[in-house]
């Protein structure tokens, strides 16, 4: 049986990441509460996907999207359908958004929105680890799906980026503002 730890996710873009089962207890209380439901039950849930996780039946690397698809399947087996048609239409809301926005001056000649090319922006400019760098790309993300534009310029996502790291306090000049108070 293998231990949480060893349980590598594949995620879409092809990164990899640890298996956290605080995340996905997370994830799962957030359907459960958009569903109407008692978000209390998240946890024990997480951990019916954790213990599936380690039981050797599921694949050695498992993706994103197998854990999804345990998800849900444990939503409808213990009777939270409602609960696992919120998780679809999160996911599938967000792959919209997605493929809607582009990055560039012009339409004919923008890129296709990428959530991993801002992590790979905080990881190589600004020296973030992976994880961090996760959040705060979902962060962005969710700043710039808000403002429901087709076409975002890249001077404009660097600024979400540059506010988005002194929200957190990670840019110098969020720290020299701090220091001067």
């Amino acid at each position: 049986m293998r231990t949480t730890t060893e349980i590598v996710v594949r995620k879409r873009d092809g990164s990899c990441e640890a298996f956290d089962v605080e995340k996905l207890r997370h994830c799962l209380g957030r359907v459960l509460k958009a569903a109407g439901l008692d978000s209390r039950y998240a946890g024990a849930l997480a951990q019916a996907v954790a213990l599936h996780l380690r039981s050797g039946q599921a694949p050695q690397s498992p993706s994103a999207a197998y854990i999804r698809r345990c998800c849900r399947l444990v939503l409808f087996e213990t009777g939270q359908a409602e609960a696992a048609r919120c998780m679809d239409q999160f996911a599938g809301g967000r792959e919209r958004r997605r493929r809607l926005v582009r990055i560039g001056a012009a339409q004919t000649s923008a890129a296709r929105w990428r959530k991993r090319r801002v992590v790979e922006t905080f990881e190589r400019r600004h020296g973030l680890t992976r994880p961090v760098a996760r959040i705060l790309a979902s962060e962005v993300e969710g700043r710039v799906f808000q403002l429901g534009y087709g076409l975002v310029s890249a001077a404009l996502v660097r600024e979400i980026i540059g506010a988005e790291l002194s929200a957190w306090g990670l840019a110098a000049d969020s720290l020299s503002v701090c220091d001067a108070r």
